[in-house]
């Protein structure tokens, strides 16, 4: 107990003023083995700390201000020293968790690798890609594009516009809609690929051993 009290004490000197401890909430999300953050370079780690803290307030039914206590108690080492440096800029009033969110981004994601995320998600193509897999890089690249993210017709043609060709045929000739219904059928379009591909294949096996028979009967 006098363990966490001390942490608490700790969490709340780093904090700008009037921003509140509770200890029965921090107490249940520490239970919940919340990550640390130490630093990195890497912004895909910056970025994963956030959603899985985020995960566990969403779970607890924070408030705001709960929210940014939790999550400075959790970062260390470099993380915790770039903090200290950094509240002194912030200004007195109440810190929203927006506020922590666009502070620590500017630091661990910033502008220019979010563009470079942006940018990969609007030139994504299906290539040699599965459609699960083509499915997944545009899932996770989608909230870098806002405009598309929140529109679904957008989302659509997005899809579209990176499937491959004689599948986005398919696709189109179905005369589908929403973003959902192009998945849906994008994916029955690769199945149906892939089961006609593997009828040829077994036709053209049957065609090579029937060769291979018809000639070893001719030469015995």
């Amino acid at each position: 107990m006098q363990r966490t009290t001390h942490e608490q004490e700790q969490v709340q000197a780093m904090l700008p003023r009037h921003v509140p401890v509770q200890t029965d909430v921090y107490d249940r999300f520490r239970r919940l083995n919340p990550p640390e953050f130490t630093g990195s370079t890497d912004p895909a780690v910056a970025e994963e700390w956030i959603k899985s803290l985020e995960s566990i307030f969403s779970y607890l039914h924070m408030e705001d201000a709960n929210k940014i206590t939790c999550a400075i108690f959790l970062l260390t080492k470099h993380a915790k020293i770039w903090w200290e440096s950094a509240r002194v800029a912030l200004p007195s009033i109440p810190l929203t968790w927006e506020t922590f969110k666009i502070v620590f981004y500017n630091k661990y994601f910033s502008k220019d690798v979010r563009a470079k995320k942006s940018s990969d998600f609007l030139n994504l193509k299906q290539g040699t890609l599965s459609m699960t897999e083509y499915i997944q890089k545009l899932e996770a690249g989608v909230q870098y594009v806002l405009y598309i993210a929140h529109d679904d017709t957008s989302k659509g043609e997005n899809f579209m516009q990176g499937l491959r060709s004689k599948i986005k045929r398919d696709v189109r000739m179905s005369k589908v809609v929403t973003n959902g219904e192009i998945v849906e059928r994008a994916l029955m379009a690769e199945q149906d690929k892939q089961d006609i591909d593997r009828d040829k294949q077994q036709r053209r096996q049957q065609y090579i051993q029937r060769s291979q028979a018809t000639g070893q009967g001719k030469k015995d």
